[in-house]
């Protein structure tokens, strides 16, 4: 077989990728997340699926923890601001302040 291509990272339940049947233990991929990827032999392709579990050396989910852990703080970071603005300004409406906002940045309010 040719060379795998177009590694896809995802969770069962939200995307399905062929067969959803694991490369590495034989087992049915029907919950968690999964590796995918792309083979080609003979001028044809297939998809190759692999549980997380069973291909955990892969750095690519490193990777994927570390840009989510990322999300995550700043998601957190964002609401220890909102919070200081509540307690500076008691009577501000700051969910209605940042939905005006974003409204009047949308592109339909151009």
């Amino acid at each position: 077989m040719g060379r795998p291509y177009d590694y896809a990272y995802q969770t069962a339940g939200h995307a399905m990728t062929g067969a959803m049947q694991c490369a590495g233990c034989g087992q049915q991929i029907v919950e968690g997340e999964y590796r995918s990827y792309k083979r080609s032999k003979h001028g044809d392709w297939g998809y190759v699926t692999h549980h997380r579990d069973c291909c955990s050396d892969d750095p690519r989910w490193r990777s994927r923890d570390q840009k989510a852990e990322r999300q995550r703080a700043a998601l957190a970071d964002l609401d220890r601001q909102a919070a200081a603005l509540v307690a500076h300004f008691p009577g501000f409406d700051v969910i209605g302040a940042v939905q005006d906002a974003a409204l009047a940045a949308s592109p339909e309010a151009k």
